[in-house]
């Protein structure tokens, strides 16, 4: 069902952002709905969210030091908070369609941008007292890449105890709903509120605070080098994902322990990043006493769960990786007995730490049975884990390596073709890849 967002979503909530309570504005349908998992890779987005029924396109919120200047001029905060939105919004669309001219001033030729853009910009900000009309306010061009470019807000920043804050635009080339299916407004502003809803602000990720979906920008943190270490270091791995672009080795996308681009967030386990009880039932036997860990598993699967059964299952199918080899067989037949569209998932992911050939009889039912297109993607999206050569499997994780480029990749080298070929005859004979 698609959630219409309209302006009467517009909140003002009373929560704890950088250690202090704070009000602030948010349109909360979008937000939550692009705050629960990560769709990139299993969902059409256009579908889900498509922007004819979109009446308020904000994901996100204004930073509460922002809530509170606009309180001290008005009681009407709602269409003060809607009036800076709508000026990002134009200074987005003029940013990206700036083109110089023979008549261009030094100073846009630098900036890559109007001087009567980051006026109109001011003259808000100033209006509603985010910033003081002494500030020496600017738009300065930062860098380009291929989804987008990204311009800093010289003279706007937030000064508190431990921190202090400063903000760049990601101006997005298109305006599409999603050209690639990590890349681009949707799949990086997605994951980006998934992050901040899972672990919050001060992460090594760093901070999303607002963007539009239907403009195509984002406003994030600035990071450079002056900026404080991040205190929370959460594994991606851990819900289901990683990020692919960027390489620490070669300072790709990464300053002082900071990865600052939402781009190339993939979904590993799609179960790990969407349900919360299957996740927490897995990390609770995955972090057991090893010796114990298999009557913790049955302790759970006796147990009868507060809340859905389906989930907890698929929990338990998680955890099946994390038991000694002997165990899993027994495990994963007790958790298929109670198929549910979770636990179908969670024990498709689960095949490629069981043997060749109990992994492919099971692949094999799933792949005639299964009328859910999440679990069709995840079985064609593990052909090559489940095709690894038999020395590669004792490391084996979740992992995702596109298809299309097993043969021209390295990997593969560590690829059993004679496996290979069997999943992909079961795959093309009961689900069409584009599925």
């Amino acid at each position: 069902m698609i959630t219409k967002v309209s302006a009467s979503n517009v909140q003002i909530n009373n929560y704890k952002n950088n250690q202090t309570s704070k009000k602030e504005v948010s349109f909360s349908g979008l937000t939550d709905r692009m705050g629960k998992k990560v769709y990139n890779g299993f969902y059409d987005m256009s579908a889900l969210f498509p922007k004819d029924h979109m009446q308020s396109p904000i994901v996100g919120k204004l930073p509460g030091f922002m809530i509170k200047k606009i309180q001290y001029r008005t009681q009407d905060v709602k269409t003060a908070v809607m009036e800076v939105f709508d000026a990002f919004a134009k200074t987005c669309n003029e940013l990206r369609d700036y083109k110089p001219n023979s008549y261009s001033k030094i100073s846009e030729l630098h900036g890559r941008r109007s001087d009567t853009t980051v006026e109109n910009l001011k003259e808000v900000l100033t209006k509603w007292g985010i910033i003081s009309k002494f500030d020496d306010f600017d738009i300065k061009y930062i860098d380009k890449g291929g989804k987008g470019a990204v311009y800093k807000f010289e003279g706007l920043r937030h000064v508190h105890d431990y921190d202090e804050d400063e903000f760049v635009m990601k101006v997005f080339h298109s305006k599409s709903v999603q050209t690639n299916a990590y890349h681009g407004c949707f799949p990086e502003m997605n994951a980006a509120a998934y992050w901040m809803k899972r672990f919050g602000f001060d992460t090594n990720r760093g901070k999303f605070f607002w963007g539009d979906v239907k403009e195509a920008y984002m406003i994030n943190k600035f990071i450079d080098e002056d900026v404080r270490l991040p205190k929370k270091k959460p594994d991606p791995y851990n819900n289901g994902m990683k990020f692919t672009d960027e390489d620490p080795i070669h300072i790709h996308n990464v300053c002082k322990g900071y990865s600052y681009d939402w781009g190339g967030g993939v979904v590993i386990n799609q179960v790990v990043n969407s349900n919360k009880f299957a996740r927490k039932i897995m990390n609770d036997v995955k972090n057991s006493t090893e010796r114990f860990r298999l009557l913790n598993w049955y302790g759970w699967f006796s147990q009868k769960p507060k809340g859905n059964n389906d989930c907890k299952t698929a929990g338990l199918a998680l955890a099946i990786k994390y038991l000694k080899p002997d165990d899993r067989i027994a495990c994963f037949e007790q958790c298929f007995r109670l198929r549910g569209k979770y636990t179908d998932r969670a024990l498709a992911y689960t095949l490629k730490y069981m043997p060749h050939d109990f992994a492919k009889h099971y692949y094999n039912i799933f792949a005639k049975s299964s009328k859910d297109n999440v679990l069709k993607k995840i079985l064609y999206n593990e052909i090559p884990m489940l095709s690894l050569k038999d020395e590669c499997m004792s490391k084996l994780q979740d992992d995702l390596i596109v298809m299309d480029n097993i043969y021209s990749s390295d990997f593969r080298k560590y690829i059993n073709f004679d496996k290979f070929n069997e999943y992909c005859a079961i795959i093309s004979k009961y689900i069409h890849k584009e599925s």
